[in-house]
C-alpha cells in the first residue's frame, strides 16, 4: 500500500513565537487518512485534518486541506535566521543600559531559557522569558539598584512568580550572577548574553 512518511514536524501556538502545540517523528500517512497537525495525531476523514494523502490510479500525491498551505522550500529562508545580539562595548563608568539585550539564562539546572531585558531611563526593567521547555513567554520586571550593576526582576508564571537578584559583570557585561527564590525554594542562576559574531 502506498504511503507518506512525515520525517517529523513542529505546530507553534497560535500569537507565541516558540510555544509548541504539536509534534512528532516517522508518522505513516494512508490513503483515507488525513494528519491534524493542531493534534499531532493521524485521523479519519470525519475528523478533519491538515493534510491528506491521495492516491488516484499512478497519482499520489499530499493535499493541504482547509486554511492549510503547502510550500516547496528550495533555499534557506533569510528571516528564519536567529537575530543576533548587540554587541556591548563597557566604558569607564557602569551603565545600567549594559543590562538591554538577550541572554540565555540556566537556573540551578533545572530550568533554562532565553531573557530579554530592556531598562528604562529610571532604571525600570521589562522584558520576557522563553522556556526552553515548551516555548512558552512570561513577563519580565523589575529594576536595577545600587550599585548599578545589581538587578532585580521577577518572572511570572501562570501560577508563581520566580524573584532572581543578580550582578552583571562589570569588566564585559557579558553574564548576570546570583540567586533565585521560587516559592520557599533559593537557589543559584546564571545568564550569559547573546552576542553578535
Amino acid at each position: 500500500m502506498p504511503l507518506v512518511s512525515v520525517e517529523r514536524f513542529t505546530t507553534f501556538k497560535e500569537g507565541q513565537e516558540q510555544a509548541i502545540q504539536a509534534a512528532s517523528q516517522n508518522v505513516n500517512l494512508y490513503p483515507g487518512f488525513r494528519l491534524n497537525l493542531d493534534l499531532g495525531q493521524v485521523v479519519p476523514q470525519d475528523l478533519g485534518g491538515d493534510l491528506r494523502f491521495v492516491v488516484d490510479g499512478d497519482k499520489a500525491y499530499l493535499e493541504a486541506l482547509g486554511e492549510a498551505k503547502l510550500y516547496l522550500v528550495t533555499k534557506p529562508l533569510p528571516e528564519a535566521a536567529p537575530k543576533k545580539g548587540e554587541k556591548v562595548v563597557v566604558g569607564e563608568k557602569f551603565d545600567p543600559k549594559y543590562f538591554n539585550g538577550t541572554f540565555e539564562l540556566r537556573d540551578d539546572g533545572r530550568r533554562s531559557g532565553k531573557l530579554t531585558l530592556k531598562v528604562n531611563e529610571e532604571g525600570g526593567v521589562t522584558g520576557t522569558y522563553v522556556s526552553d521547555k515548551d516555548g512558552s513567554t512570561y513577563d519580565v520586571r523589575g529594576h536595577v539598584g545600587a550599585p548599578p550593576h545589581s538587578v532585580e526582576f521577577t518572572v511570572r508564571f501562570p501560577r508563581v512568580e520566580q524573584i532572581f537578584k543578580g550582578w552583571l559583570f562589570t569588566a564585559d557585561a557579558k553574564a548576570i550572577t546570583g540567586s533565585s527564590r521560587l516559592g520557599e525554594r533559593e537557589a543559584g542562576f546564571y545568564a550569559i548574553r547573546v552576542e553578535e559574531k
